[in-house]
């Protein structure tokens, strides 16, 4: 046999050992489970929804996420006299003072929405959350020297920050912020970050009425999200939202409220009259950040017909004659209409 030959010969052989390799054995993707937690905290019950596999440890990344909750309400409560916010209150003003991380975030979005909304979104309202508190508590309505007291002492443009040293210098005496309007929503935005660290992009915060999303659960395309707004019956609108990486946020009087000498007042104040908002209104904003839509669900219950450019908004009102109204945005037609 030549040698040419007994090349040629050889490669049936060749191709016959490489045919019964054996098949590599399927690996079966991982599959997800779900799982809830919560845990009471910023005056509210926190819940955490995520999905993970059996090698990721989600009661471990949930514990981490509420830990840093706890860390936001510690910089922002206004409630606690031994937060970081309290001790910015106390201190003087005309003088910078260092903030943590946390609480500089916090005060930087706000100032920025505040600009953005004139004002209709104002940290700086402290006053006047604490003579709603005490109205609530005495059923009484905050005397007029107490409303003048408290407007004399707001005004976002007084506040002053410092980038390069982390500092805010109040330049009204007596200042007094309440970051009540936008903290919920940070901390669910970091909180999902945390979640992400750990692996965990399926997941949803709810912090009251901000709610944060992920990822969609397995085999979907988004969160079944309830909306609860004025119309309880939904006539003026959906009943339920399908959304994934974005935040929803809906504020109003839904369930805080005083009734004073037979008028209501919601637990929003009106920066114009240092009194709750009388008139009945929610409002629902999507956007992609949870602070901001926080902050702007509660500056469109102070200002119903606050333009905003290209910001998802639903915001149901009453009219002079109890009717409910809605204002829907064309941003907002376009998620309904693509869902």
């Amino acid at each position: 046999m030549s040698p040419i030959r007994f090349c040629f010969a050889l490669v049936p052989l060749a191709l016959l050992f490489c045919q019964c390799k054996p098949t590599p054995p399927t690996v079966k993707a991982p599959e997800l489970q779900r799982h809830n937690y919560q845990q009471a905290m910023m005056g509210t019950k926190l819940v955490i929804t995520l999905y993970t596999d059996a090698d990721n440890d989600g009661k471990k990344a949930a514990t981490e996420a509420f830990q840093m909750a706890s860390d936001v309400n510690k910089a922002c409560s206004d409630y606690d006299a031994t937060s970081e916010l309290m001790k910015l209150n106390a201190a003087p003003a005309h003088k910078a003072a260092r903030l943590s991380p946390i609480l500089f975030e916090v005060l930087q979005s706000s100032i920025e929405i505040a600009r953005s909304t004139n004002g209709a979104y104002d940290p700086t309202l402290g006053h006047h959350s604490y003579n709603w508190r005490m109205a609530r508590k005495k059923g009484t309505l905050p005397t007029k020297e107490a409303i003048t007291t408290a407007k004399e002492a707001s005004g976002w443009q007084y506040l002053q920050l410092d980038t390069d040293t982390h500092s805010v210098t109040k330049t009204k005496e007596r200042m007094r912020i309440d970051l009540g309007g936008i903290a919920k929503g940070y901390a669910a935005t970091k909180m999902l970050e945390v979640l992400k660290k750990h692996g965990i992009t399926r997941a949803s915060i709810t912090a009251g009425g901000e709610v944060r999303l992920g990822d969609p659960p397995p085999g979907t395309s988004g969160w079944q999200v309830s909306l609860k707004t004025l119309d309880a019956q939904h006539q003026l609108s959906p009943r339920t939202l399908t959304l994934a990486d974005c935040a929803i946020s809906t504020s109003g009087d839904l369930h805080q409220s005083i009734n004073i000498d037979g008028q209501r007042y919601s637990h929003i104040c009106d920066p114009q009259t240092g009194l709750g908002l009388t008139r009945r209104v929610s409002a629902t904003v999507i956007h992609p950040d949870s602070s901001t839509a926080d902050a702007l669900a509660t500056a469109l219950c102070v200002q119903p017909d606050l333009k905003l450019a290209d910001v998802a908004l639903l915001v149901i009102s009453e009219d002079d004659h109890q009717q409910l109204q809605s204002r829907k945005s064309a941003a907002w037609n376009q998620i309904i209409e693509s869902r």
